[in-house]
Order: structure tokens, then C-alpha cells, then sequence
């Protein structure tokens, strides 16, 4: 998330929630514990948008972790050898752009009221081998 942020300079709680494909009600809570922590900067902008953007201890703590996430790639590259880490990132970007796209999609769930569910249908047993099987089926 700080590295979004970081790479935008400065960006909407809207706008940084859709590129991480995050809700806005996730995103909010790690936000607001970020600000709590003084690692980002808040300002309203147009239309009332929350404005974010790094604090100077937030670049710090960025850079400050960037040798160990390095690391830690480099860890896995080893392991998983270099076809994989290929595969494993394209997969990745796949994986984000379906989201992203899944997220875009308008869709409303339609209320159903419990008269128009219907349980499934179940084969049931002639009634002499139901009563001995009845210890069997609730395994």
C-alpha cells in the first residue's frame, strides 16, 4: 500500500482501493492505522476525495523495508527457479487484471425470500435400509 502510494505521489482513497483491488472498507481501516502510525498525509481534494500521499517517515519506512522485500524475491526466485518466477508473476498480473475487471462489472444481488429456495433433492433409500444406513449418511 505504501508503495502505491509512494509510486502515485499523491492519490485518491478510491483511486489507490480499485488499483489494489481492495475494498474502500478494508482499504479505510489500513489507511486510517497508517495515518494513526504518522507514515501518510491526508488532504481533501475535489469532491470532497481523501487526498493520500507518503509523510516523510513513511518514505523512511519504505526504504527501509525495500532490502528485505528484495531479499525475500530473491529467496524465492532461487527456489522456485526462474520458468516458475516467471510464471508464478504473468499468473499473478492475470489473476489481478480478472479481479480488477470482476470489480468494474455492475452486478446487483437480487433478494430471494426463503419460499423461493428450494433444497436440493436428495435420492432416498427404500425405508428398510434407510434405518440401518441413518448412522452411515450422517458421517
Amino acid at each position: 500500500m505504501l508503495d502505491a502510494i509512494y509510486r502515485a505521489g499523491e492519490i485518491a482513497h478510491c483511486d489507490l482501493a480499485r488499483q489494489l483491488v481492495a475494498s474502500q472498507e478494508t482499504l479505510s481501516r489500513r489507511l486510517a492505522s497508517a495515518r494513526a502510525a504518522g507514515w501518510l498525509n491526508m488532504s481533501v481534494g475535489s469532491g470532497s476525495r481523501r487526498l493520500y500521499s507518503l509523510s516523510l517517515a513513511g518514505r523512511n519506512l519504505l526504504e527501509s523495508a525495500i532490502p528485505y522485500w528484495e531479499r525475500a524475491q530473491e529467496r524465492m526466485r532461487q527456489e522456485l527457479g526462474e520458468i516458475d518466477w516467471h510464471n508464478l508473476a504473468a499468473f499473478a498480473e492475470k489473476v489481478t487484471q480478472a479481479a480488477q475487471r470482476a470489480e468494474a462489472t455492475p452486478m446487483r444481488n437480487k433478494r430471494v425470500s426463503s419460499a423461493q429456495i428450494q433444497a436440493p433433492k436428495v435420492n432416498q433409500l427404500p425405508t428398510s435400509q434407510a434405518s440401518s444406513n441413518s448412522s452411515q449418511a450422517l458421517l
